[in-house]
């Protein structure tokens, strides 16, 4: 099915070791890109965003903003006016709400703000306020049902933007609501893995596996539905142990140990 279809089907950004693209196809140039933000070339960037946010194929345009989430910096939203230009098409729109917190850039929210604003009463605007509530937590924090969602406006959800924007850094990336910072990641792992082995559940995180994956270049050894037994923790230890933690610096941004300026 080709290198597109198994970053589609993958849970993170693997190491490109063969292109088996047509040479000339959106596929084979989407590709070609990672394999240049991987080796921490990022000069691309606009180019990127133009083929997959233009082509034709679903899959492109779906790992293409996948991608871009996570190499982007936080003045690379910019690029994405003109797909924003098309607003009607929410199965388009939904590549950038499903990848979008894995951005680690709470500058990508006056985006969603304006896309909750334009999709206001429906469903598809509590989707978006439920995603922006893992990022500002403004609703109560013992949850609430999926449709209560819909209940919060613009205005409201705005006015945590504004209060979160008075007592952090914007400038800095955040994930949950805290600065990023690899050991954070690194200890949530862990204790996911342990909550899930001690009630027999499967592993339920993908973000967090991803972003650590993706910021370090090496794989996390576990990934969403994997059954999490003593082998299993005993791999996401040695994980741990061999992520060189004195590069990643807190409140920065790594694509493959890569700094995003």
């Amino acid at each position: 099915m080709g290198m597109v279809h198994e970053l589609y089907e993958s849970f993170w950004l693997k190491e490109v070791q063969r292109n088996d693209e047509q040479y000339d196809s959106d596929a084979y140039w989407l590709v070609a890109y990672l394999a240049a933000f991987q080796k921490g070339d990022f000069s691309k960037k606009a180019d990127f965003v133009e083929l997959f946010t233009k082509s034709g194929d679903r899959e492109v345009l779906c790992v293409g903003m996948r991608i871009f989430m996570a190499v982007c910096s936080h003045d690379d939203f910019e690029l994405l006016m003109d797909f924003f230009e098309n607003p009607d098409d929410y199965d388009d729109f939904r590549a950038f709400l499903v990848s979008v917190t894995e951005s680690l850039s709470y500058q990508s929210i006056p985006y969603l703000l304006a896309l909750h604003d334009l999709w206001a009463d429906t469903v598809i605007a509590a989707e978006i306020a439920f995603i922006l509530n893992g990022m500002l937590h403004f609703a109560p924090p013992d949850g609430l049902l999926e449709g209560k969602y819909g209940e919060y406006t613009t205005e409201q959800i705005g006015e945590a933007f504004l209060a979160f924007g008075e007592s952090h850094d914007l400038n800095g990336y955040y994930y949950d609501g805290k600065e990023v910072f690899l050991g954070d990641f690194t200890k949530q792992l862990m204790g996911d893995a342990i909550y899930c082995r001690g009630n027999n559940e499967p592993f339920y995180s993908a973000e967090i596996p991803s972003i650590l994956s993706n910021s370090t270049g090496i794989e996390c050894p576990v990934k969403p539905d994997d059954e999490i037994d003593e082998e299993k923790i005993g791999a996401i230890l040695d994980y741990i142990d061999r992520l060189p933690k004195e590069k990643f610096q807190r409140n920065c941004k790594y694509f493959y140990g890569h700094l995003i300026q």
